[in-house]
């Protein structure tokens, strides 16, 4: 699970999450899902990105949920409230203040 969820801080969606220095050694994984309401999906979703670092021994395991997200030109496309565009960055910018606080380094190979 960790190899992959590397893979998807290196070469998938969870790439604009990469922490300078951590880009081999964090993973992470985007998600989002459209949110019921009678029975029926709406074009409201919850978009997450989940991750932890350092990969070997984390220091620190975090999921950002943002509900009913709503970035600029989604109200025709909800895919633009993907996790990646609205958790992500949210997640990365807390992962960055606790890697600076908590002095968090990566594993060495």
């Amino acid at each position: 699970m960790t190899t992959m969820m590397q893979m998807v801080v290196q070469h998938g969606s969870g790439w604009t999450s990469r922490i300078p220095g951590f880009q081999l050694d964090q993973c992470g994984k985007t998600g989002t899902s459209q949110i019921p309401v009678n029975g029926k999906y709406t074009q409201d979703v919850w978009s997450s990105f989940v991750g932890f670092l350092p990969a070997k021994k984390p220091r620190f395991t975090m999921l950002v949920v943002v509900r009913k997200p709503h970035y600029p030109g989604s109200e025709n496309d909800w895919t633009l409230n993907d996790g990646y565009m609205t958790a992500e960055p949210i997640w990365k910018q807390i992962a960055q203040t606790l890697v600076v606080s908590w002095h968090i380094t990566p594993d060495k190979p």
